[in-house]
């Protein structure tokens, strides 16, 4: 078996292998346009792939590391996000050569060479959110954990519960989540949530001054971060499918909102802005996203606090979600990082942010 590690852009003969392997896990993956915008289409460059080749020529494995530049107390500075780890199951004992020769399991092989690649071409840091079912493998092949929380409201607008939950917990998940959405649909009538008029507004809808628009408003912070400007912001939008639901034409107050891979069907709030109007604007704002949610056949609605980077309007995000029933709970990040600097290692100096897993 042949680790190969290639950089960008990939034909469809080679994203296609992606498609089968990671789609099986993640529902985004199995549409080849989006693996083609994600890769191919980033602003920052075009991504680094390891692949698992066999002897016949058949890739059973698959892993990237995707640009995403940070800032570093407002200095920009380049950086990776890594995604997309699967091995075909008929081949996860295998092994290939290591660094001395000697036989290393082709799992373990492909994340610690693509770090060292991507490390030597200049990149600081590699961060990556595994599912936690995994996280074991990682700081073997080169990462550790940034221990660090964030607090993040849910509201499931339908039941959804894992594939692998019991006939009981898929009967207490349902009983929640019709209680819950009661709760919401009270609150929404109570609250008048609902008054007013909002418009919902996808990629190819959007201009490139409201693409500025949104990147202006994503305020500076102490410590490293995600790196948003236009380009960022317009990739996220298009490349993901994510829309920008606003309570006004001048977009003074709005939610940049985004499906989020994997079992679920999450819709994420990855930015919010809510410049005027109160609370009343906030409940109205959140309850725009929920319907919204509701008719996409989305299942849970997820909105972290660092989601408004402002402290006025992170409160007055966290009161509309209190009042329109959410689930509040603080949990871990699960960010990992790749680096040679202790700095990223610190959790003081991060601040952690949707964007951290955006589209992907």
């Amino acid at each position: 078996m042949e680790l190969r590690v290639v950089k960008g852009p990939l034909d469809d003969s080679w994203l296609r292998p992606v498609v089968e392997l990671y789609g099986a896990h993640r529902g985004k993956y199995r549409d080849l346009g989006y693996c083609r915008s994600l890769f191919n289409g980033n602003p920052h460059g075009y991504s680094w792939h390891a692949f698992l080749i066999r002897d016949g020529g058949d890739v059973v494995g698959h892993y990237c590391i995707i640009p995403t530049d940070i800032l570093v107390d407002g200095t920009r500075t380049p950086a990776g996000k890594a995604e997309a780890l699967v091995v075909h199951p008929d081949h996860r004992g295998e092994t290939v050569p290591g660094k001395d020769g000697g036989p290393v399991l082709c799992g373990l092989a492909m994340p610690a060479r693509l770090y060292q690649h991507a490390l030597d071409q200049g990149m600081q840091v590699i961060h990556m959110i595994p599912d936690p079912e995994v996280q074991v493998i990682y700081p073997i092949t080169g990462s550790r954990t940034v221990p660090s929380r964030h607090t993040r409201e849910r509201l499931f607008v339908s039941p959804v519960a894992p594939s692998f939950a019991t006939p009981l917990q898929r009967t207490r998940q349902a009983a929640l989540a019709h209680a819950q959405r009661a709760a919401f649909e009270a609150a929404y009538a109570a609250t008048r949530a609902g008054a007013g008029r909002t418009t919902c507004r996808g990629g190819s809808d959007l201009t490139s001054e409201q693409f500025e628009r949104i990147a202006a408003d994503v305020q500076a912070v102490s410590g490293w971060t995600v790196a948003i400007d236009a380009p960022t912001v317009a990739w996220f939008i298009v490349a993901g499918s994510g829309e920008v639901i606003a309570l006004d034409e001048a977009m003074d107050n709005y939610a940049v909102v985004t499906p989020r891979a994997g079992e679920g069907q999450v819709m994420e709030v990855l930015f919010w802005r809510q410049r005027t109007g109160g609370v009343r604007a906030a409940l109205r704002l959140l309850g725009a996203v929920v319907r919204r949610a509701e008719a996409l056949g989305d299942r849970i609605v997820g909105v972290a606090h660092h989601a408004a980077l402002d402290p006025v309007e992170r409160s007055r995000l966290g009161t509309a979600a209190r009042l329109l029933a959410f689930q509040r709970r603080s949990q871990e990040t699960h960010l990992f990082a790749s680096t040679r600097n202790r700095y990223y290692m610190d959790p003081a100096n991060l601040f952690f942010t949707p964007f951290f897993y955006g589209i992907f």
